[in-house]
């Protein structure tokens, strides 16, 4: 169920190579809301046992008025102005919302790891086609996480 300006409504979220994608359960709804997995910048579960699981994505860095606001609350002035956007999405339970963030960090973590790579020229001699040449590092080290993650598309690549 994704959460949002105090509206709710019961949908899916999935994992693709490159985003989180949310599809609404009923057809007169908002389309779907596709996240740029590099976009969260942060994510929270709440504490186990609470009524509701949950799953707060924090889409990207405080706008540029918060961050000067919260400089100045830091230094005893007024409170922060603005947060950053965020998507909280419910879950009917804990194990669902835990499988689903652990699959965000995991492929947070590969996509850094393919940024770094790429910077050292991870591919030195290159070989293969054009086409193979284009795709990037993180593209690379996302769906090599959906293949972990996917053990039965795992199984159909090796083919």
């Amino acid at each position: 169920m994704l959460v949002a300006a105090g509206t709710q409504a019961p949908g899916t979220a999935d994992l693709t190579v490159t985003h989180l994608v949310w599809r609404p359960d009923a057809a007169g709804l908002a389309g779907e809301k596709a996240v740029l997995l590099t976009a969260i910048s942060g994510h929270q579960r709440n504490k186990p046992g609470a009524p509701k699981a949950s799953l707060r994505l924090v889409l990207g860095a405080p706008p540029p008025a918060a961050a000067d606001a919260a400089g100045a609350a830091a230094a005893g002035a007024a409170k922060p102005a603005g947060k950053p956007a965020a998507m909280v999405l419910q879950f009917a339970v804990e194990a669902d919302r835990d499988v689903l963030s652990d699959q965000i960090k995991a492929r947070l973590s590969e996509i850094e790891r393919a940024k770094k790579a790429g910077g050292n020229g991870a591919n030195p001699g290159g070989g293969g086609s054009s086409a193979a040449k284009a795709v990037s590092g993180p593209e690379l080290a996302a769906r090599a996480a959906l293949l972990q993650s996917n053990a039965e598309l795992h199984e159909l690549h090796a083919r």
